[in-house]
């Protein structure tokens, strides 16, 4: 087994076998789950360190201004588990990166099913969270950002909103139903004086698929569910760094334009070619339009294409003891050209892995910090539950 320095000091062959193509294309798929950008993906990547005078190459990597954020060696076949090293805190004599970053190997298991074996050591314990997660903000520190955090308790789970999800077995094809379906049956639940958004709130509250992703302000919260199920799974945290201009409120004009996509058919679809008055006058934005108005009558008749196809990061009222525990926010989906197809998220991800065998201890001491089900769910029947399993 070679070292991680051989291996990223190696050149690539000038072909690959089907097997590494294969590995390639579902690591590929895999990063653009989690919310990664098809242009942010370099193959055959080639960082050059001017102090060192040396070249390193990966088979691919994830790159945001210039350095590589995560990096990934292909194995066509690999059984040997691989001997953590610290050398994988690569970089840290470059001033402009003064960050870690992550180093994998991916490979196919027996039954053809991506792996990614980490070069780094576990994360064992809240402290090697802590740390790990210091050492990505701390160089980092800027006043005009904030960071958001989102814990999965299995890594390859994707980075999607619910109505996007394909598992759903109701989605994107049945929003605008699932919509007034929830209002028609709840009434008092939905008053008209909600917003649209504040509606898509309640509704994914009470678990039905909205356009809405959750996202919490604290890394523990994050971690907490990052450690909760899926015992034999590797979790996460994926967090998020975002800029205070680009945060908006509930009652945002912004948000109230994408939050109502969910009341549009799911033939909706937009032509950003056209110019503004063109756009504004299809019937397709005049119905949108309309949909707005019912929620705020202020509102001019006139909506910028750009806007539809951004990913918001919202911040709601804190009227619901969950949300506010969890430290809640969420990032609010618009579209891409037609309602089936989401936006892209414009904020590069970070990910810090969980250890499937650690999660249990991490949550002991969660505990120990008042981060448990009973704390982050305060409704009563699961703070019963709490206290029956103490």
């Amino acid at each position: 087994m070679r070292d991680l320095k051989d291996v990223l000091e190696g050149h690539m062959a000038d072909s690959r076998n089907t097997t590494e193509n294969e590995i390639l294309q579902k690591l590929e798929k895999f990063l653009l789950d989690k919310g990664y950008t098809q242009n942010m993906l370099m193959r055959d990547y080639e960082f050059d360190s001017n102090k060192s005078n040396s070249k390193l190459k990966f088979d691919l990597a994830v790159v945001e201004n210039g350095a590589p954020v995560e990096i990934y060696e292909v194995k066509a076949f690999y059984t040997k588990p691989v001997k953590y090293t610290r050398s994988y805190q690569l970089f840290k004599s470059l001033d402009q990166l003064h960050t870690r970053v992550p180093a994998f190997i991916a490979y196919l298991n027996q039954a053809g099913k991506l792996v990614l074996q980490s070069m780094a050591p576990p994360i064992k314990s809240f402290s090697d969270f802590y740390a790990t997660l210091d050492v990505y903000v701390k160089y980092q520190m800027d006043d005009n950002y904030v960071y958001f955090y989102r814990g999965h308790n299995d890594e390859q789970y994707s980075f999607q909103p619910g109505i996007y999800r394909q598992s759903a077995s109701r989605n994107i094809s049945d929003e605008d139903i699932m919509y007034r379906e929830a209002i028609r049956h709840c009434p008092a639940e939905f008053p008209e004086n909600m917003s649209c958004f504040e509606k898509l709130v309640k509704m994914q509250h009470y678990a039905l698929p909205t356009r809405l992703l959750d996202i919490t302000t604290n890394p523990l919260v994050a971690l907490y569910f990052a450690c909760s199920g899926a015992d034999n799974a590797n979790g996460e945290v994926i967090f998020f760094k975002v800029k205070k201009s680009d945060i908006k409120y509930f009652d945002s004009d912004t948000v109230s334009i994408i939050a109502n996509i969910a009341k549009c058919k799911c033939d909706f679809d937009i032509d950003s070619s056209l110019s503004i008055q063109t756009f504004n006058a299809t019937a397709n934005v005049q119905s949108l339009l309309h949909e707005i108005k019912q929620e705020k009558t202020h509102f001019k008749d006139c909506i910028k294409p750009e806007d539809l196809g951004r990913v918001l990061c919202v911040l709601p009222k804190l009227n619901n003891p969950r949300i506010a525990k969890q430290s809640g926010a969420f990032f609010l989906y618009g579209i891409t050209k037609n309602k089936r197809n989401p936006a892209k998220l414009q904020h590069a991800p970070r990910r810090i892995v969980i250890n499937a065998e650690y999660k249990k201890i991490i949550l002991r001491e969660l505990a120990n910090l008042g981060i448990t089900n009973a704390s982050l769910f305060p409704e009563i029947d699961n703070i019963m539950k709490s206290i029956k399993n103490k």
